[in-house]
């Protein structure tokens, strides 16, 4: 088992940063219906993107968590079938965010990577991150999942 302080100091400062995001989601959250340009499906889409982000958030926690208190053996979550939970929760989350940025053509990231709250984009740029979001999945899927199986 790893130093008790150093598991504990951890585990306060992971809640921490977990309360603090969680303020920031539901802070982005309450302002989505208040913006104007954007029409109830698109508010809607922006809603379960942002849930999407909060879930993925949650399994990257309990990793955080999991690795904290059991000796930092992550070697255990890259092998299968962890390595097959983390590839689907990555792109069940991620690529519902690629995939809604393309085609309602909204994207809720520029909000959560700003920290003063930007509106979320429409239109070429909400393109830009799903193709970013995609690339980045399919370079993990390749770099990271394959070798492991």
């Amino acid at each position: 088992m790893n130093d008790l302080g150093f598991s504990l100091f951890g585990t306060v400062a992971g809640s921490a940063v977990a309360g603090f995001i969680a303020m920031l989601y539901l802070r982005i959250y309450r302002r989505i219906p208040s913006f104007v340009s954007f029409t109830a499906s698109e508010k809607n889409v922006l809603s379960f993107q942002l849930l999407a982000m909060s879930l993925w958030t949650i399994v990257g926690l309990g990793i955080f968590f999991y690795g904290l208190w059991f000796d930092n053996a992550m070697e255990a979550l890259f092998k299968s079938p962890f390595n097959i939970i983390i590839a689907i929760s990555n792109w069940m989350f991620f690529g519902f965010i690629a995939v809604t940025s393309f085609f309602p053509g909204v994207s809720i990231l520029s909000s959560i990577r700003s920290w003063n709250l930007h509106d979320p984009v429409k239109g070429r740029d909400s393109y830009l991150w799903g193709i970013a979001i995609l690339a980045l999945l399919f370079y993990w899927t390749w770099k990271v999942f394959i070798p492991n199986l």
